[in-house]
């Protein structure tokens, strides 16, 4: 995950820097909600 974030970070600004961000971050809320929303259907 750090490693991601800091290819983030590197990437230069611009429309492509803020789609790969808006991409983590989609990444990041599955990843977190992920457990949650299993727990919940089960």
């Amino acid at each position: 995950m750090k490693r991601a974030w800091n290819a983030v970070m590197h990437v230069e600004h611009g429309w492509l820097a803020r789609h790969q961000y808006a991409n983590l971050a989609i990444i990041f809320a599955i990843v977190t909600l992920a457990p949650g929303v299993i727990e919940w259907m089960i």
